[in-house]
């Protein structure tokens, strides 16, 4: 299987997850794209609209073509990514056109405000949809499954980094805070009181 499936589907992967576990970013992202479109069209502001399932229900469409994409790729797998490219390069668009900027939360809360650049996207999509449709099935079930698993890792592995990138901060500044706390009385077993400097 060709390397730019394996990292298509490993991307939505890191982005279709997020969205399962929390889908209020990207829910409060559909609902600001629902309230555009609707002032666009209507002239008025969209009725508030809870889009938390539909969010979750990304994600899920997200992984589902992730795991078609490696285990049976098709053109019916590529038309499925396509129209998942085009419903980004829309948003991107909306986001474009507007004055307000709003964080696309493709990978969770964090992201680059909707915009462009989500539009330029699109071909590079196409092109990925394009190889996922020529690709030829590879070798039996045992060598899709081993190689979404190895997109799992790789997804894995990422979280853990940022994860890891996200607690190593919070652990220096606990540590800063306790250096900075004053002077310490500690007790030794049998020993006579000592102080912990500043």
């Amino acid at each position: 299987m060709g390397v730019p499936v394996l990292v298509v589907a490993a991307l939505l992967l890191l982005s279709g997850l997020p969205k399962i576990a929390d889908p209020r970013p990207v829910a409060g992202t559909m609902e600001w794209l629902y309230d555009q479109v609707s002032a666009r069209w209507r002239g008025s502001g969209g009725s508030p609209v809870d889009l938390s399932r539909p969010g979750r229900l990304l994600g899920l469409a997200e992984v589902g073509v992730a795991g078609w994409v490696v285990l049976g790729p098709s053109w019916g797998a590529a038309v499925a990514l396509t129209l998942l490219a085009a419903g980004f390069a829309a948003a991107g668009l909306v986001g474009a056109l507007s004055d307000v900027q709003v964080a696309c939360a493709c990978f969770g809360r964090q992201g680059r405000p909707l915009g462009y650049f989500h539009v330029l996207l699109f071909p590079v999509w196409v092109g990925a949809a394009w190889c996922v449709g020529r690709v030829e099935g590879f070798g039996g079930l045992d060598e899709r499954l081993l190689a979404l698993g190895l997109c799992c890792v790789g997804v894995l592995c990422v979280y853990l980094v940022r994860m890891w990138a996200a607690l190593m901060p919070l652990a220096q500044h606990r540590r800063r805070a306790a250096m900075r706390v004053g002077t310490v009385t500690r007790v030794a077993h049998g020993e006579a009181e000592w102080l912990l400097p500043r």
